[in-house]
């Protein structure tokens, strides 16, 4: 049976994540182990956010480029559902009052999704085969939440497009990171020395967490327009 292309999802995905205390989240040991490689350029701490070992999820950012909607799960302190305008779509943002609670709302999400009779055709990210997809797998075992998908994990390999992987032609080139990617091919990026990974960090411990909703989505915008500026040159290749 033919699927109609409305019932299609392609879907764009990000995360933001924060560091835990490494300091009161581990043991003496633990610390001893994760630092044992510091010295006073590189120090463990200011990567901690980037491993699901040692951080946790703030937000997950989705987008169909089929239909133009989207949705933020995000850490908000209390949990809620609100409809937002985006620049080229609708948004719904969900508040959640944890981790726990946006992995379970994420999951729901994808399982209703498909229950609805759509069809999950497509994943979309920028790295997200090294860093959104292992972590959200990983965090959902750690706050003992049960997966609805596989999002492409040990799947179907054309199902997730990683945008990371193919500007590098499969890792044959060096590798640069969104926003310069986007530059590259001339499209108009949000990242600053203001506004970038790591100011996700301070907006969380100032409970500014609708920015890091903002930003997230900011991010998965950006992708799909890599996506579809990449998509419109190589058609069948990517």
């Amino acid at each position: 049976m033919e699927i109609k292309s409305e019932k299609i999802v392609e879907m764009v995905l990000d995360i933001e994540t924060v560091k835990m205390n490494l300091e009161e989240d581990f043991t003496d040991y633990e610390k001893q182990y994760l630092t044992q490689f510091d010295d006073e350029e590189s120090k463990f701490e200011e990567r901690m956010a980037l491993y699901p070992e040692s951080g946790k999820i703030v937000s997950i950012g989705c987008k169909n480029i089929i239909s133009q909607k989207g949705f933020v799960v995000f850490h908000a302190g209390e949990k809620f559902k609100e409809d937002m305008d985006s620049e080229d779509g609708s948004l719904v943002l969900y508040g959640c009052r944890d981790e726990k609670e946006i992995l379970e709302t994420f999951w729901n999400l994808i399982k209703s999704m498909e229950q609805a009779g759509y069809k999950f055709n497509r994943l979309i990210t920028f790295n997200g085969k090294s860093f959104d997809v292992p972590f959200i797998l990983m965090r959902s075992a750690v706050n003992n939440v049960k997966i609805t998908h596989s999002l492409g994990y040990k799947g179907q390999a054309s199902f997730h497009c990683d945008l990371l992987e193919e500007s590098t032609f499969h890792w044959k080139k060096r590798k640069f990171k969104l926003h310069l990617v986007a530059k590259t091919l001339g499209i108009p990026h949000h990242k600053s020395e203001e506004r970038n990974g790591k100011s996700v960090w301070d907006w969380f411990a100032s409970g500014m967490y609708e920015e890091i909703a903002s930003y997230c989505y900011e991010d998965v915008e950006l992708t799909e327009k890599i996506y579809q500026t990449l998509k419109s040159s190589w058609g069948t290749l990517l």
